[in-house]
């Protein structure tokens, strides 16, 4: 039996004599390398290209000898190196120099193109030429004579009068040569921008009109714009914007042929032109054009690979969108239009598709152009994109709709073809994302100035017809039945568009509230996961305008009046706020069996449904104080949920949304601080029974150590658990209390690593809820878990290569021994306002024979230190745990563990990290506040002082050197540096280049200038409090006239009364503060009034004699 490889040796045996055959055996080789061919080239492509390689210096004998027969052979030729470039395969750089040279020496002159006996040797020849080109022009530099003469070859494609299919071939070569190689490099610049610049110029005059009747000429048009799009997606996989200079044609051509056969769509008139932007209102680029975000790079060619054992056919119609030279048309671009009656003429039915494939091109090209134009460039074309007018847009008639006054939205609305309507929104949603910086300063900036009133006008008007034509598209899609995923991708790719649109809108500068006409059209559509996730980004709105304000509270009945609803609603839900009816209406008729779910697909339903316990969330994240009576739909739905067979990822979605509601009900406690039940938005009653029934009957089925429970669930519901109410938790009986408190240590022992790492994680949220570590055996049992954690996972964590797993554990180890430290600090900080104990805190929870598990703990402190890099956001945690330890330790604590926690604060305190020196900073106070060990070694003291004083002079963050000389004002930090001249001095010098500069600190956000103010007053008022050496007093009168600086500042934004108060609370010495306080009882300067009466205030008078 003959095999493919004998059938391949002997075509290619055939193959080196192919100059000395006649057409007939030709044609037969031909025939039998195509057969092959639709197999895999694998093995045999090198020696394909060997072999064509050596028969062109013999077709050149023939050539020398008989011009004619040889130009018939050589025409052979191109046919069949267009059929093995059609088959994948990609000639090396020696068979595609020899071949280009050959098709070029017997290519006929271009002025005999159109003799009648030379056009289909041109044509074969230029194909030949094309697929050898392909992905070999970095193999002929522009400055060769065969460069050369293919860059005078291709303008040709520009004459109108030659043969359609000479200048398609001529077209697709002047693409295929700027097209990178096989390894990624790519040709000279100039050579791919004379590329660009022909086929502009053959888009630009072909243009856009109906009197393409040639199929030929329309594939023509294809190649030239699929070109465009090759060259410009190369150039941004190189992290290169388009240049501004190209805009202007890159987007006249892709307009204008994006709407090529659309019916009543016509050619723009004109040439778009870049419009002149005032320069506060043009957005800024994060990066410079050459610090781009690393993008993939652009696949150039795909190898088709099938099995070798078998030669199955080559799917031509799948490799076709990646090769935009083939000749044929792939299924999904033509025109899919049920309402147009089949073309019974096949011509015009190819034409039309190939119509409908240049739309899509043009579209896609537009989508590139978009993605890779600099923000500060595409915002001066925004007319193009956005609509101008339309009458009434809250009632949009499509009769009055064309492509004036709407712009890309014809190619949305009318394209038969739903690829291409998908492609139109695709291209829209990424210009509104790039310009929604302009957007919203446009909308603002409007009422400015003269020089923004009619663009922020014109501008606003647009993005408000905007949302409506989105919503007229939705709604047109919505009454064509879904046939293909084309059309599902095109409702989900509206909704997302409308998404940004939303973002980008400031619905204050409306006159109406567009954003509840919006909510209002949306919410009667048919239900897919793309409209929650839209009407879950607006139910997570914090910030209102004023026209928008109590649009989340408005009933579901108001927001739908007049509007038929296709689904089904409970009459309970009908006086509840829009998004919990809506969300709670979809999972309701889905697990509440009051009516039949109307999505049969479950991968689908369970998508949307996530989506709608999402929404619930969002709701209640931002809109809290909403809920009222209606959370009890909430927490029924909740129990709905737990109850039924739901897919994990919604199960885990009900627990996360459980968690938000208890995070908002204790943030809410903190902030308004109710006592009374009935003013909070949810009752304490209202969680502690939902708790009860998940304790009692739902969690104890997640959380086992031995199920193999999906992670997700695992995962949330260790979350939930964790973050339980502190108000509820009282409110639970003995049992589930019991059950709360043994579940995380017990969950920390799962066979799964990865629940064990979120166990421990959970296990410190659950130590700071008050009543948890108030219980000193709760404190006990957690501190001896993660005691034997850490030594069980020693080898893992603490590795010099670590990996995901083991940065896993080690993060989430640290994280629960530092709240730990937290809470125990915490609680010993609330007993020690309560009641006086003789004993040390850690004595309540440790005896003598387990406080070692304490002081192994804080051992292990210092290795989490060194195994976690400076810049993991998890480091802090170890400088949060070696605090609250070193505050707690008791004097028996061994010296050489205290001695490493110290060199831990001295090394952070000296980081540029601001959160690890802030952290180390404020570890380093409540080591000052224990008076057991701070008292033992004063060298510990010394250490922690010279590490924050450095700190403050030498850190750039404010936040980090007020926390530094908070640290340094401890009572027992001060009484150190009182003692220790030097100290004194250096610090003293510190405060008054704070005072000089405290001034230049920003007020935005956060007011850390007058933090530091009042800090160095405090700290000079604590510093001066005792007798001082004379260089001390010496340095506070030379340098009065600085540190009398932030005094001046205080009485001015406080006033005097303040000050004095201030002073007295810290026992500021007088005589020592006279020189500063005698700067502020001169004149002031401005005023030319005396700051300062002894008689108006006699409270300052101690402190000015």
């Amino acid at each position: 039996m003959t095999t493919a490889a004998d059938r391949w040796n002997r075509a290619l045996t055939d193959l080196s004599a192919f100059y000395s055959y006649d057409a007939d055996e030709r044609r037969r080789l031909f025939n039998d390398i195509e057969h092959l061919a639709n197999g895999p080239l694998s093995g045999y492509e090198a020696r394909l290209c060997s072999e064509l390689h050596d028969l062109t210096p013999r077709f050149r004998n023939i050539g020398s000898a008989s011009k004619e027969q040889s130009i018939s052979v050589i025409k052979d030729l191109g046919d069949l190196v267009e059929l093995l470039g059609r088959r994948l395969l990609i000639f090396d750089e020696q068979c595609a120099l020899s071949l280009t040279q050959l098709f070029v020496d017997f290519l006929p002159l271009p002025q005999n193109f159109d003799v009648e006996n030379q056009t289909p040797i041109a044509t074969s020849m230029l194909n030949g030429l094309a697929a050898v080109l392909y992905q070999n022009g970095i193999h002929i530099p522009t400055v060769t004579p065969l460069g050369k003469h293919l860059q005078d070859l291709f303008v040709h494609c520009l004459n109108p009068q030659l043969n359609p299919n000479i200048r398609c071939a001529l077209a697709q070569s002047c693409v295929n040569i700027s097209l990178p190689s096989t390894t990624g490099h790519d040709p000279e610049k100039e050579a791919v921008a004379r590329s660009l610049d022909i086929l502009l110029k053959l888009l630009d005059m072909e243009g856009v009109t109906e009197g393409h009747k040639c199929l030929s000429t329309a594939h023509m048009i294809m190649v030239a714009i699929k070109g465009v799009s090759r060259i410009l997606e190369r150039k941004s996989s190189r992290n290169e914007y388009i240049h501004p200079s190209e805009l202007n044609t890159l987007l006249t051509q892709g307009l204008n042929w994006s709407l090529y056969g659309l019916q009543g769509a016509q050619p723009m008139d004109k040439t778009i032109k870049r419009e002149e932007l005032p320069e506060d209102l043009i957005p800024d680029e994060r990066s410079s054009e050459h610090q781009r975000v690393k993008r993939k790079k652009a696949i150039t060619r795909r190898k088709f690979r099938p099995a070798e054992n078998d030669l199955p056919n080559t799917d031509m119609q799948e490799i076709k969108e990646r090769l935009p030279w083939l000749g044929v048309s792939s299924s999904s671009d033509s025109e899919s239009d049920t309402n147009v009656e089949k073309d019974t003429d096949t011509d015009a039915r190819k034409l039309r598709q190939k119509r409908s494939c240049i739309r899509q091109a043009s579209l896609m090209t537009l989508k590139i152009i978009v993605k890779n134009t600099g923000k500060r460039d595409l915002c001066h074309y925004w007319k193009l994109f956005l609509p101008s007018s339309i009458k009434n847009p809250e009632n949009i008639v499509e009769e009055d709709l064309n492509q004036g006054n709407c712009g890309l939205i014809v190619s949305i609305l009318w394209d038969p073809a739903p690829k291409a309507r998908n492609l139109a929104v695709e291209v829209l949603r990424h210009f509104i994302h790039q310009c929604k910086q302009f957007i919203q300063r446009c909308c603002v900036m409007r009422r400015s100035g003269l020089n923004y009133t009619s663009l922020g006008e014109a501008l606003t008007v647009s993005i408000e017809r905007l949302h409506h034509l989105l919503i007229f598209a939705l709604q047109k899609e919505q009454r064509m039945s879904f046939h293909c995923n084309q059309e599902i991708l095109l409702m989900n790719q509206l909704y997302n568009t409308l998404k940004i649109a939303s973002e980008a809108t400031n619905y204050s500068v409306f006159r109406t509230n567009l954003l509840k006409t919006v909510v209002t059209k949306v919410l009667p559509l048919s239900r897919i996961a793309a409209q929650f996730m839209f009407i879950k980004s607006i139910a997570g709105e914090k910030t209102l305008s004023n026209n928008c304000k109590g649009l989340y509270g408005v009933s579901w009945d108001e927001i739908t009046a007049g509007e038929h609803i296709s689904y089904y609603i409970c009459n309970s839900l009908r006086d509840a706020p829009w998004p919990i009816a809506t969300a709670y209406s979809l999972l309701w008729n889905t697990y509440g069996k009051e009516a039949p779910s109307i999505i049969s697909d479950p991968k689908m339903r369970s998508t949307i449904e996530e989506e709608a316990i999402e929404i619930l969330q969002n709701f209640a994240n931002h809109h809290y104080h909403l809920l009222g009576k209606h959370h009890e739909h909430i927490f029924d739905m909740l129990k709905i949920l737990f109850d039924s067979d739901m897919p994990p990822s919604n199960i885990a979605a009900a627990f996360r949304l459980l968690h938000t509601l208890n995070g908002q009900s204790k943030t809410w406690h903190v902030t308004y601080n109710t006592p009374q039940e009935q003013d909070k938005p949810v009752p304490i009653l209202a969680l502690h029974e939902i708790w009860s029934y998940l304790i009692d009957s739902i969690l104890p089925k997640f959380l086992q150590t031995t199920s193999t429970v999906n992670f997700m669930i695992v995962e949330a519901a260790l979350e939930a658990v964790s973050h339980i109410d502190g108000e509820v938790f009282p409110h639970l009986n003995n049992l589930q209390q019991g059950w709360v408190m043994s579940v995380m240590p017990d969950m920390c022992n799962h066979s799964d690593i990865d629940v064990q790492a979120r166990a421990i994680k959970a296990l410190g949220d659950l130590v700071l809820i008050h009543a948890m570590r108030s219980d000193e055996n709760f404190l006990n049992s957690a501190t001896n878990v993660l005691l034997k954690k850490t030594i069980e996972h020693k080898d893992l964590i603490f590795t010099s290569n670590p990996h995901d797993l083991s940065s896993k554990v080690r993060n989430d180890l640290i994280y629960a021994i530092a709240c730990l430290a937290d809470g125990m600090r915490l609680t010993m900080e609330e007993r020690a306002t309560e009641e006086a104990s003789d004993l040390p805190f850690v004595y309540e929870i440790f005896s003598e024979s387990e406080i070692k598990c304490f002081f192994e703990l804080m051992n292990l402190s210092k290795d989490f230190y060194d195994h976690i890099s400076a810049q993991d956001r998890v480091k802090p945690q170890v400088l949060r745990a070696v605090g609250g330890f070193l505050q707690l330790a008791p004097s028996k604590t061994p010296k050489l563990t205290v001695s490493r926690l110290v060199n831990v604060l001295d090394s952070a305190i000296r980081q540029k990290n601001a959160k690890v020196v802030w952290n180390g900073s404020k570890a380093a106070e409540y080591f000052f506040n224990n008076d057991f060990i701070s008292s033992i070694c004063t060298e510990w003291s010394h250490t922690l002082i010279k590490a924050l004083l450095f700190s403050v002079m030498s850190h750039q963050n404010n936040k980090v050197k007020i926390s530094c000389l908070g640290s340094l004002n401890s009572p027992n930090a001060l009484k150190l540096i009182r003692e220790d001249p030097a100290s004194q001095i250096q610090l003293l010098q510190h405060l008054d280049h704070l005072s000089a500069t405290f001034h230049n600190i920003e007020t935005t956000g956060v007011d850390y200038r007058s933090k530091m103010r009042d800090m160095v007053i405090e700290t000079i008022a604590d510093l001066t409090a005792t007798e001082n050496s004379v260089d001390v007093n010496s340095l506070v009168k030379t340098r009065n006239q600085t540190l009398a600086l932030p005094f001046q500042d205080y009485v001015d934004t406080n006033g005097l009364e303040a000050l004095d108060k201030l002073l007295k609370s810290h026992k500021a010495n007088r005589n020592l503060l006279n020189p500063i306080i005698s700067i502020l009882a001169e004149k002031d300067n401005n005023a030319n009034e005396v700051l300062f009466d002894a008689d108006s205030i006699p409270e300052i008078y101690p402190y000015l004699h």
